[in-house]
């Protein structure tokens, strides 16, 4: 139904997609175990999420297995795109490998997890998402840095400030808007600032889509 549900409470509804069934119980159970969390549904295939999906209201976030049997857990981020845009999705997988990262990112993925991520790690993802931010476990952080060393100079011009780009290459990093204000001596506020302008010219409306158009057009140095 496109728009996430929310509890009177603020309570974070997540959503869990992992086939193998005692990682599956292994992360709801710490999502339920951690105040201000609650894992509503666990799902063994990107087939049974997007069944169910058509008649009720999305999560606020999906952790999901990239492995899954069938439909590939990238292929259902691209599927979720037009359906739950608001829903942030954090990928989970065992593989590193620059060309998968590279693909759940384009995909519009807000994360991505090497299995199995430690409880702090996972939660951790969970709120940095929450928070404006592209959770990435430190190998892959690194490896995301990589991709973009090797890609060739984008051919779109899209007029950003060097502050814009600047701002714009911390949130591909995968940091929060707090950590790019701290990390840029600059205030919150003017991130914010910088972040609306950002959006404004590359044609997009959220930090998801943001990381997934610089990802598909080369946009970071």
């Amino acid at each position: 139904m496109g728009q996430p549900s929310h509890g009177v409470t603020d309570v974070i509804s997540v959503w869990v997609v992992e086939d193998h069934r005692e990682t599956r119980e292994t992360i709801k159970e710490l999502i339920d175990s951690e105040p201000g969390l609650i894992c509503t549904k666990a799902f063994g295939s990107a087939e049974e999420i997007l069944a169910y999906i058509k008649d009720h209201y999305v999560p606020e976030v999906i952790i999901c297995d990239v492995g899954l049997p069938g439909m590939s857990g990238i292929e259902l981020v691209e599927r979720l795109r037009p359906i739950a845009s608001g829903t942030k999705v954090v990928m989970m997988t065992v593989h590193e490998e620059k060309e998968k990262i590279h693909s759940a990112l384009t995909a519009g993925a807000s994360g991505y997890l090497t299995k199995p991520p430690s409880a702090d790690e996972l939660i951790g993802a969970i709120r940095d998402v929450m928070n404006g931010g592209a959770a990435m476990s430190p190998r892959v952080a690194r490896k995301v840095l990589e991709i973009f060393a090797q890609q060739h100079v984008s051919p779109y011009n899209y007029q950003l400030t060097a502050r814009e780009q600047d701002v714009l290459e911390e949130l591909v990093a995968g940091k929060t808007k707090k950590r790019i204000a701290r990390d840029l001596s600059l205030s919150v506020c003017t991130v914010d600032t910088h972040l609306r302008s950002v959006y404004a010219k590359l044609h997009v409306n959220t930090q998801t889509a943001a990381v997934a158009k610089a990802f598909r057009e080369g946009l970071v140095r």
